[in-house]
């Protein structure tokens, strides 16, 4: 967890939360599986600025690259039932027992406006799965290179039934990402810009691009982490945001 640097000398303030999912990955290489995002540096530059925020890294009891983690993080089942389908529970738990075990111990903003949730990959599908189930928790969803192909694209058949007219949603993705030909870079792309496009009626605000050349990495995410706080903790934020080919 961070806390930011006013926190312990302003004992009447209270701060918005960012959950971070593959919690591993948020603030050391020494505990991550891949690289870390520098959360915490993140965090420590917008805090410079003004913007002051609270980080959960949430992290799991399990191998990082196994089907459990695609269970956990995965609301329906794939995989032939490899991945069975618990990311209803995970999200049941970060709404209703892990946000409120912190706002019991910490002096959180606890109003959805002032709690997001963030992850990459699996952990952008269950940060947008989250958000959309529990909308008076949480209203901001980071959901970087989102695992748009799990479960057959499940996720845009169980989106357009919902909306969250309250909630601002960020999401993006890499122009070189892919998984083989089974799911090439040219899809990714089409696909996260129609899930863009999808939620354009149903939330408050979008904002999403495309990055030129950036692969499924943490070290790319680390690179767009900053942006995404900082909309997140900005009271001026825009409706709405297509960014396009970024760079």
């Amino acid at each position: 967890m961070y806390l930011p640097p006013s926190y312990d000398a302003s004992p009447d303030r209270r701060y918005p939360v960012v959950y971070m999912q593959d919690g591993w990955n948020a603030f050391d290489d020494a505990t991550s599986f891949s690289s870390e995002w520098g959360a915490d540096e993140t965090a420590q530059d917008l805090a410079e600025r003004g913007l002051e925020v609270i980080v959960v890294a949430v992290t799991q009891d399990i191998v990082p690259s196994s089907f459990k983690r695609l269970s956990e993080y995965g609301p329906w089942t794939d995989f032939l039932g490899l991945a069975s389908g618990q990311g209803g529970q995970y999200a049941a738990f970060l709404a209703q027992t892990l946000k409120p075990f912190v706002d019991s111990r910490f002096r959180t903003l606890r109003d959805a406006p002032h709690t997001a949730v963030i992850g990459s990959s699996m952990g952008g599908l269950i940060s947008l799965y989250t958000a959309f189930e529990y909308p008076r928790t949480f209203g901001f969803v980071g959901a970087l290179s989102p695992a748009l192909w799990f479960a057959d694209g499940q996720m845009f058949r169980h989106l357009a039934t919902r909306a969250s007219p309250n909630l601002r949603v960020y999401t993006d993705i890499g122009s070189s990402e892919h998984m083989g030909v089974i799911w090439d870079s040219a899809r990714f792309v089409r696909d996260t810009a129609h899930l863009a496009q999808m939620l354009e009626s149903r939330v408050a605000a979008v904002r999403w691009g495309v990055f030129h050349g950036a692969d499924h990495s943490e070290t790319q995410w680390r690179t767009r982490l900053p942006a995404v706080l900082e909309w997140f903790l900005s009271a001026d934020a825009p409706r709405s945001e297509t960014t396009g080919q970024a760079r």
